[in-house]
C-alpha cells in the first residue's frame, strides 16, 4: 500500500510541475507578445525594419541643413557674413587716405609749441581748452579739410628728463596734448627739429611712445638712424605721396639735439652730409608719385635766404623731391621754385607765442604726375588766436610774398606758379583751381 501511495504522489508532483512550468512559458510568451506589440513589429518583416533604419540614418544629414526661405532675414544676415572683404593689409610706414580722387591736397604749417608753461597753452585753458577759441576766420576748416594736413612738432611730449643746460630756451608738452594736435587735423608730424631732445634723451623716446599711442604718423626722428629717415606713404587708388623729415640744426660738431645712429634714438640730421637724404628722395620717387621733404634749416629771425638753405634745396631738388617745406626761421621767407620742385623756405612761426606775426598755410594740390597747383593761405596770429586773412591785411600779406619771393607768380588769390611756365601751362593750371 505504501509503494502504491508513493507512486501517486510523484505522479501528481510531476504534473503540478509540468502546470507550473506551461504557466511560467505561457506569460513569458505573453509578454514577448506585448513587447513586439508596442513596437510595431507584427506587420513588418525584419528586413523592411532594418531597411527603415538604414533610410533613417541616411537621412540625418539633411535634418542639420538650414534651408532659408528667400527674402528671410536669416538669408540676408548669411549674405552679408560671406561678402564681408577681407581686411587691407599696407606695407608698413604705409597709410590709406580717406579719398580715392584723382588728385589730393596737401597743407603744412610752421612751428607749433603747446609748452603748459608757455602763452600759447595758456591761453588756450584761460579760453575753454576748446581749439575752436583759438583759431578763427574758417582756418580750422583749412586745416581740417585738406586730405593730408602736417604740422612741425616742436617740442617734445614728455613728463620725464630735465632742461638741457646752457640752453636759453627748453619745451616740453604733457602727452595728453597731442590730442590738441590731432583736434586740428593734423595726419602727419615733423620731428625733426632743434627741440624734440630739450628734456634729454627720454623726452625724445617719450614723444615716439606718445605719438604712436596716438596713432599719428611721424618722420624725421626715431629709435636709430633707420627710423629718423624712414619715408612715410599716403595712398589711394589714384595718387601715392612720400613724406620725409630732415634738421640740420644744430650746425655744431656736437649739437644739442642728438642725430640718431645705427645705434642711438636722435633726429635724422642733414648738416654734416646730404648723403642719406638724397638717398631717402630718390627712394621715394622710386616708390611714389609725389615726393615732399619737411626741412629744419636757416637762421632764426633772419628773412633772406642763407646759403645753406639755397645749397641744400638744390641738392634736395636734384635728387628728385617734388614739394620741400622749411621751418626754423620762425619768420616767413620767399616762395620759390629750383626746376618743377615748389620751395617754401620757411612757413615761420604758426601757432607759437602771444606775438603778433604774420603766417599762412601752404596748400599743395598733387596726383599722379606732380604738383598740380600751389598757393598760400595769408594768416595772422596775435595774442595766441591765429586768424585766416582778409581783404586788406590778405592783401598786405601777399603783397610781402612777392615782394620777397624771385621766380614765381602769386595772384590776389594766393594761387602759386612758377614765373617760367609757359603761358599754356598757366591756363592748364587756373583751369585746375
Amino acid at each position: 500500500m505504501k509503494d502504491s501511495s508513493d507512486k501517486r504522489n510523484g505522479r501528481k508532483n510531476i504534473l503540478l510541475f509540468a502546470i507550473v512550468l506551461a504557466s511560467v512559458l505561457a506569460v513569458g510568451a505573453l509578454v514577448l507578445l506585448l513587447i513586439a506589440y508596442r513596437q510595431g513589429r507584427f506587420d513588418k518583416p525584419d528586413e523592411v525594419i532594418v531597411a527603415s533604419s538604414e533610410e533613417e540614418s541616411s537621412e540625418e544629414p539633411e535634418i542639420e541643413v538650414i534651408d532659408f526661405e528667400p527674402g528671410t532675414d536669416s538669408e540676408e544676415e548669411t549674405e552679408e557674413v560671406s561678402s564681408e572683404p577681407e581686411p587691407e593689409v599696407l606695407p608698413p610706414n604705409t597709410y590709406r587716405m580717406d579719398t580715392d580722387a584723382e588728385t589730393v591736397t596737401l597743407k603744412f604749417c610752421g612751428d607749433i609749441l603747446l609748452d603748459d608753461n608757455y602763452a600759447v597753452m595758456k591761453n588756450f585753458v584761460s579760453k575753454g581748452s576748446d581749439v575752436e577759441n583759438s583759431f578763427t576766420g574758417g582756418l580750422l576748416d583749412e586745416m581740417r579739410e585738406a586730405d593730408i594736413f602736417m604740422v612741425n612738432n616742436e617740442f617734445p611730449y614728455t613728463d620725464r628728463g630735465n632742461p638741457l643746460p646752457n640752453k636759453m630756451y627748453t619745451f616740453r608738452a604733457h602727452p595728453e596734448n597731442v590730442n590738441i594736435i590731432k583736434s586740428l587735423g593734423a595726419d602727419i608730424a615733423a620731428l625733426a627739429n632743434n627741440h624734440i631732445t630739450d628734456y634729454g634723451i627720454e623726452s625724445l623716446e617719450d614723444t615716439l611712445t606718445t605719438l604712436n599711442d596716438a596713432e599719428l604718423p611721424y618722420v624725421g626722428a626715431g629709435q636709430n638712424l633707420e627710423e629718423a629717415s624712414k619715408i612715410v606713404y599716403f595712398m589711394n587708388d589714384n595718387v601715392k605721396i612720400a613724406f620725409i623729415c630732415a634738421t640740420q640744426l644744430e650746425r655744431l660738431t656736437v649739437p644739442d639735439t642728438r642725430g640718431a645712429t645705427d645705434e642711438l634714438s636722435g633726429t635724422f640730421r642733414c648738416w654734416e652730409s646730404t648723403e642719406l637724404l638724397e638717398q631717402r628722395v630718390r627712394e621715394a620717387k622710386e616708390n611714389a608719385d609725389v615726393c615732399v621733404v619737411y626741412i629744419h634749416w636757416g637762421s632764426e629771425n633772419v628773412e633772406p635766404l642763407d646759403w645753406a638753405e639755397t645749397t641744400q634745396a638744390q641738392v634736395i631738388a636734384d635728387a628728385g623731391a617734388d614739394v620741400i617745406i622749411g621751418a626754423h626761421p620762425h619768420i616767413l621767407q620767399q616762395i620759390g621754385y629750383i626746376g618743377d620742385t615748389l620751395i617754401f623756405y620757411s612757413m615761420g612761426n604758426f601757432w607759437f607765442s602771444s606775438k603778433t606775426y604774420d603766417t599762412g598755410l601752404a596748400s599743395v594740390e598733387v596726383g599722379k604726375e606732380g604738383v598740380v597747383s600751389a598757393k598760400f593761405i595769408p594768416c595772422v596770429s596775435s595774442g595766441c588766436v591765429v586768424r585766416k586773412s582778409e581783404g586788406d591785411e590778405k592783401a598786405r600779406i601777399l603783397n610781402h610774398m612777392r615782394s620777397i619771393s624771385t621766380g614765381v607768380n602769386i595772384d590776389e588769390e594766393g594761387n602759386v606758379s612758377s614765373a617760367s611756365a609757359s603761358p599754356a601751362q598757366e591756363t592748364s593750371e587756373e583751369s585746375l583751381q
